[in-house]
């Protein structure tokens, strides 16, 4: 009678989450059946795995549409390049988003082309449906340059969807995210650029941002980015570089663009949320001392994105999905402080704007201990060089110290792709039983 209760109460709690959670639970019996039926393709199980890891974690599903966006992308590449006389393939894509910019994007441009870079480059426009003379302008620099392509989305998607266009179209194995108001100063790209190449990190900037208003070439501020030794590991406390990982202006690898799965595609998630997944995925970033460019502010704070996106209130909200994606490699007692947080957001408890402080700056996002950090960021780069089983080994070695669905799931994936069935089952079934 006992067991023939919590054989009932079993299926009364499947049955509850199977309504709940379907697409969640339908997939993973899917896997399920499919590891058990021999007959079925490795191609097939593949898919299947790929399916669950988007579904429980979103920034896997992140990671394979970029993939695809890449791939869609080649058309485009093949289609502008058939017009050019280009030969050689760029080593750095400069990667600039536009959106209303007639006034000052040509400045911008030329500060790239007075450079005097010395390796192969390209410039990469995408115009995020400017409704002013921004494309005519744009139009100009590529019918006169071979490596400036010009791409445009067809509505306006604001600047995280538009950076991942570029940086999808982009051939360089680096990127240079530059905003469209902003400017470099002269000779500070090649300094910036060999000090890249010694740091032997994957991302580079430069240390001080020089503010100017509107149409003034007056510097009025400079910010100093704070970073010790400058440079900033990535399994270092994150309350000294708050600032210094928010900054677009900076060479990344687009490795480590599609490794974080790109910007995600929802207002607010720009500069600092971008930042966070990288550090996240172990980047580490190189600051070039006494070194700056210019950074436009406006009087008219709609022509900023950023000031929109906070006085709209939705920075706490984008930074909390940033920090829960990552769960897997937060300490428990700081994945309990977040969760609370996340809740008391959604009831309207605390005000936007206090994330940064009480967490970023406030010394609360603490991570797990450095010998897991760095287990999980070698798992991440063999993952990412097709190396499944060497993934699955150090996946599975993270399970039990880390107690995260996400190591759970990832590790299940890489069984599947190592083509290891058995593994993946024994994997596969603790997660029902876990988290279902």
């Amino acid at each position: 009678m006992k067991y023939k209760f919590i054989i009932v109460a079993l299926l009364s709690m499947q049955v509850a989450i199977s309504i709940s959670k379907p697409e969640y639970f339908n997939s993973l019996k899917e896997l399920e059946k499919a590891l058990l039926d021999s007959k079925v393709p490795y191609n097939t199980l593949v898919q299947l795995a790929e399916k669950v890891s988007g579904i429980v974690d979103s920034k896997s599903l992140r990671r394979q549409q970029v993939k695809q966006q890449v791939r869609d992308a080649q058309v485009d590449i093949l289609e502008k390049l058939s017009t050019k006389k280009v030969v050689e393939e760029p080593l750095i894509s400069f990667v600039i988003p536009v959106y209303n910019r007639e006034t000052v994007v040509a400045e911008t441009i030329d500060s790239i082309y007075a450079q005097n870079i010395q390796v192969p480059f390209e410039v990469i426009v995408v115009d995020d449906a400017s409704i002013d003379k921004s494309v005519s302008i744009l139009k100009k620099y590529e019918f006169q340059n071979d490596n400036f392509f010009l791409y445009q989305n067809k509505q306006n998607r604001k600047s995280p969807f538009t950076r991942n266009v570029g940086m999808a179209h982009a051939r360089g194995e680096l990127i240079f995210n530059l905003d469209s108001d902003d400017v470099l100063q002269p000779g500070s790209f090649n300094r910036l650029f060999e000090h890249y190449q010694g740091s032997g990190c994957e991302t580079a900037m430069f240390s001080q941002s020089w503010y100017v208003k509107d149409f003034s070439k007056k510097i009025f501020a400079r910010e100093k980015f704070i970073c010790p030794n400058n440079i900033h590991y990535a399994w270092q406390p994150l309350h000294e570089v708050v600032i210094l990982i928010s900054i677009n202006n900076r060479i990344i690898t687009k490795k480590s663009w599609l490794r974080v799965g790109g910007y995600i595609d929802m207002r607010g998630h720009d500069g600092l949320s971008f930042g966070l997944s990288q550090v996240a995925t172990g980047v580490s970033y190189a600051v070039l001392p006494d070194s700056g460019y210019w950074h436009r502010t406006w009087s008219n704070m709609t022509k900023s994105m950023y000031l929109c996106d906070s006085v709209a209130g939705c920075m706490d909200t984008c930074l909390v999905k940033i920090v829960q994606d990552y769960e897997e490699i937060l300490d428990k007692k700081t994945r309990s402080q977040i969760k609370q947080y996340s809740e008391q957001l959604k009831n309207h408890k605390v005000k936007d704007g206090n994330f940064s402080t009480l967490f970023l700056r406030g010394k609360k996002l603490n991570f797990v201990a450095k010998p897991f950090l760095e287990k999980y960021y070698f798992a991440l780069r063999a993952e990412e060089d097709g190396e499944w089983k060497k993934a699955l080994d150090l996946y599975v070695e993270l399970i039990k110290p880390l107690d995260s669905k996400n190591i759970d799931i990832k590790a299940m994936e890489m069984a599947v792709k190592a083509g290891e069935r058995k593994q993946a089952l024994s994997i596969l079934m603790p997660c029902i039983r876990k988290y279902l």
